[in-house]
């Protein structure tokens, strides 16, 4: 599969492909560009929806759907890739790209699920705000998810992987324990 630059505005993905794996051409698809990819399928268990979400899906909608429904939020999608005025948000030697969705250092692009960059973001317009799990956890997910604290958990942890910083200075993302987590200016 090869995907150019502005080919393509947006992917409408059914997992059901009748001869690969859907949750694989994501995974390449996402590899390989930034365009938004909408999951459109009958597989409603949580576990998959946030599976689909943590590959980078940037909406999943379960059949039997409302036509209308699926065209709000492809809509909703496009207004967001498109990108109303954003911000940079600089931190520790990163920039974030609140308009493009794009993380960088120096002149590396780290890649980020949905989840990490609205996670990421929310701590970064912060700084040095402290956020619980639960006002993270809403900032992070929407309406029709599933989520426990635990993914606040584990997306910080993903993070934290991604984020490197030299040795010996402060963690990125610091635990503030018994409260919650704050990006450390």
């Amino acid at each position: 599969m090869v995907l150019t630059r502005g080919t393509v505005d947006l992917v409408l993905l059914d997992l059901g492909l009748p001869d690969a794996d859907g949750f694989d051409f994501a995974r390449q698809l996402r590899q390989q560009a930034i365009t938004p990819i909408i999951m459109v399928t009958s597989r409603s268990a949580a576990t998959e929806v946030a599976a689909g979400l943590e590959l980078g899906a940037d909406d999943y909608v379960t059949k039997p759907f409302f036509p209308r429904e699926l065209v709000a939020r492809v809509n909703n999608v496009l207004r967001r890739a498109k990108g109303v005025p954003g911000e940079r948000l600089l931190f520790r030697g990163y920039s974030l790209d609140t308009s493009t969705r794009i993380l960088s250092h120096g002149h590396e692009q780290i890649a980020l699920t949905r989840g990490e960059f609205d996670l990421l973001a929310a701590l970064a317009k912060a700084r040095g705000r402290v956020y619980s799990r639960d006002a993270l956890l809403d900032l992070v997910t929407r309406r029709h998810e599933t989520s426990t604290e635990r993914t606040v958990d584990v997306l910080i942890s993903r993070l934290r992987r991604k984020l490197t910083h030299p040795e010996g200075a402060p963690p990125i993302l610091e635990t503030i324990h018994g409260i919650g987590y704050r990006l450390n200016p």
